[in-house]
């Protein structure tokens, strides 16, 4: 589906890392489009590049897999998530929360 919005840039910051792998604070970077389709982009050593589908199938992944890291998903430029049904992680708009 393709829905005539903006795109939305928006970063997780993590409080923790249960794999040991991408660590803590700002993680990842990533843009939602206007066809839905999500693209993210690891801040961690081991940096790729990544396209899902649509928000559900990130938040499946990287949020709703690992509450325990506490993540925060902070929307550069305003905003929230599409249809955000993400337990135990937080979306903010404020810019001045990315460390």
């Amino acid at each position: 589906m393709i829905v005539d919005t903006e795109l939305q840039r928006f970063t997780i910051v993590r409080d923790a890392d249960a794999t040991g792998i991408s660590g803590t604070g700002r993680v990842l970077d990533g843009v939602i489009f206007h066809t839905g389709q999500v693209v993210v982009c690891w801040r961690s050593a081991h940096r790729s590049i990544t396209i899902f589908e649509n928000w559900d199938a990130f938040a499946s992944v990287h949020l709703r897999a690992h509450p325990e890291n506490r993540s925060q998903i902070v929307f550069l430029d305003g905003g929230e998530a599409p249809q955000m049904q993400v337990d135990n992680a937080v979306s903010s708009s404020e810019q001045d929360t990315v460390p």
